[in-house]
């Protein structure tokens, strides 16, 4: 929280825009494109369009980084579970 809190002043908007950029431009396409193409069920897309909301509406209603960066870590660590978990049994 020490670290959220030190790049408040400096980098908010940094933080604000590069994790609305990997969350839409590299998370969620693979995260969509592993759903789609193993045929996984509606509950995973329920979890993955939950977990993409809970990142961009708290960076639209400018939110501070203690709040903004541990949801993002959070859904980070959802979609890689998911798209990890899937790719093992799968293979």
């Amino acid at each position: 929280m020490a670290f959220c809190e030190g790049q408040e002043a400096e980098n908010h908007w940094l933080w604000a825009g590069a994790t609305i950029g990997i969350q839409g431009c590299i998370l969620t396409p693979l995260l969509l494109w592993t759903i789609s193409h193993f045929g996984l069920n509606d509950a995973y897309l329920l979890v993955a369009v939950t977990s993409i909301f809970g990142v961009v509406v708290p960076n639209l209603s400018a939110l501070s980084t203690k709040v903004i960066l541990p949801i993002f870590l959070t859904s980070l660590l959802v979609h890689v579970t998911i798209i990890l978990g899937t790719l093992a049994t799968s293979l």
